[in-house]
C-alpha cells in the first residue's frame, strides 16, 4: 500500500475515552483482495474486514476478531500485504503504561481470506509504544517507546523480520537525547522513513524540537542520531507523501499544518506558506496520505480534515466541509486504491477531484479501536 499511516495518541488520555461507544455494524459483501484491520485496545483483539472494491463497504472476516495479547496499540503491514506487525503495550491497572516491557508481534495474512496467524513475538526493551512502522523493503520494523531511565527519553526499537520471524538489530534500542517531561505522555509521537531508507524521522510531542532526525544504515537497520530539527512547535503524527518529496507534520493540538521538502541527505526545508490553515482542534490523533499523493487526511477532535496537496510545490489547501463526520476518530487510513477512507466504525468515499467525503457504510470493531490499516494482496 502506497499511503503511510501515522498514528499518535497521548497516553494520559486513555482513561477519558475508554468508555466510548463502539460504532455500529456493516452490511455484507463478497470477499475482496483488500483487507482492513483495527487493533482493539479495549478487548485485546484485532478486527479484520474484507473491502468491497466497488462500494468501499466492509465485511467481517472469518475468525475475526483475532486474539492479540495485552494492550494492542500501533500496527502496520508490509508493503506486499503478507505480514502484519503489532505493538503490545502490556497495559495493566496501576502500572506506568504497563507493568511489563512492551512486545512486538508478527502475523501472516492469508492472501485469499485475510485471516491472521501469529508467527512470532518478542519482548521490547522499553515501555509504552506510540508508533510502529515497516521499512519499504519489509526487512525491518521500528517501534517508538519510552525509556523510563533518567533522563527519560524516547527510544526506538529496531527489529529484523524475515518470514515474520523477529530479532533485535544490534545496538537496539536507539535513544533520543531529548529529555521528555515526567509522566506517562509519549516521548516520541510517530515515525516516518525517507523513501530511500537512509533517514528516519521521529516527531517530538513535547517541545519546539518537533522532529528528531536519525541516519539509518539500510543494510543493518541501525540508527544514529543526527539532530533535533527546530520546528518551533511540538509535533504529533507525521507522514511522508508517496512521491517522497514532502513530510507533513501535525501539531499535538491546535490549528495549523506544517510541511517540509525533503532534500539531499534527508534534510528538511519548510515549504513556502507553511504552516497551512487547518481547523483549531484540541487533539490530533492521526494522518494518512492518499496513494496518488493528492490528499492528506487528518483524524482529530471534530472529525476528519482533508487537505488537497498541490503536485507542483506541495502546498496544502483545506477541503471545504472539513472536518467531516463529526465525533472523534482516533486513527485514519486510505484503502490501497485510494477511493475509500476508513476510521474505526465508518467507511467513506473520497471525491477524486474535490476531496469531499461521503459516508458509504458502518462496521463494528472491537472495543476501543486504537489503530487502523489497510492492505492489498
Amino acid at each position: 500500500m502506497v499511503s503511510r499511516r501515522s498514528q499518535w495518541f497521548p497516553l494520559v488520555f486513555v482513561a477519558l475515552v475508554f468508555a466510548w461507544a463502539t460504532p455500529s455494524e456493516a452490511g455484507s459483501q463478497a470477499t475482496a483482495p483488500e483487507y482492513v484491520y483495527t487493533s482493539n485496545f479495549g478487548d485485546f483483539t484485532i478486527s479484520g474486514f474484507s473491502v468491497n472494491p466497488d462500494t468501499g463497504t466492509l465485511t467481517k472476516l472469518k475468525g475475526s476478531p483475532f486474539p492479540a495479547g495485552v494492550g494492542p496499540t500501533a500496527f502496520a503491514a508490509s508493503r506486499n500485504g503478507r505480514f502484519l506487525y503489532l505493538a503490545l503495550g502490556e497495559w495493566s491497572e496501576g502500572g506506568p503504561c504497563g507493568n511489563d516491557f512492551a512486545q512486538a508481534v508478527s502475523y501472516a495474512i492469508a492472501p485469499a481470506t485475510g485471516e491472521l496467524t501469529q508467527l512470532d513475538d518478542v519482548t521490547l526493551p522499553d515501555y509504552c509504544p506510540s508508533d510502529l512502522i515497516v521499512d519499504r523493503t519489509g526487512r525491518f520494523i521500528y517501534v517508538a517507546l519510552i525509556d523510563w531511565g533518567y533522563p527519560k527519553v524516547g527510544a526506538i526499537a529496531a527489529l529484523t523480520t524475515k518470514g515474520g520471524a523477529l530479532a533485535a538489530v544490534d545496538g537496539s534500542p536507539f535513544l533520543s537525547p531529548i529529555q521528555a517531561p515526567a509522566g506517562q505522555g509519549a516521548a516520541i509521537g510517530s515515525l516516518a522513513l525517507s523513501h530511500d531508507g537512509t533517514t528516519l524521522y521521529a516527531s517530538d510531542p513535547n517541545d519546539a524540537t518537533g522532529i528528531l532526525i536519525f541516519d539509518r544504515d539500510t543494510s543493518t537497520g541501525a540508527l544514529t542520531f543526527r539532530e533535533a530539527f527546530d520546528s518551533e512547535t511540538p509535533f504529533g503524527p507525521i507522514a511522508i507523501t508517496p512521491s517522497g518529496k514532502y513530510l507533513i507534520a501535525t501539531p499535538v493540538s491546535g490549528s495549523g499544518l506544517w510541511e517540509y521538502s525533503i532534500g539531499s541527505g534527508g534534510n528538511l526545508t519548510a515549504v513556502p506558506g507553511s504552516p497551512f490553515a487547518s481547523p483549531d482542534n484540541n487533539l490530533v490523533t492521526g494522518i494518512t496520505i492518499s496513494p496518488n499523493g493528492k490528499f492528506a487526511a487528518i483524524s482529530e477532535q471534530g472529525g476528519i480534515t482533508i487537505q488537497k496537496i498541490t503536485p507542483k510545490n506541495g502546498a496544502l489547501s483545506l477541503v471545504p466541509g472539513s472536518p467531516f463526520g463529526g465525533y472523534f476518530p482516533l486513527t485514519v487510513t486510505f484503502d490501497p486504491s485510494g477511493k475509500f477512507l476508513y476510521v474505526p466504525g465508518t467507511a467513506y468515499e473520497i471525491d477524486p477531484a474535490t476531496g469531499v467525503l461521503t459516508k458509504v457504510g458502518s462496521f463494528k470493531t472491537g472495543n476501543y479501536a486504537w489503530d487502523i490499516t489497510a492492505v492489498k494482496q
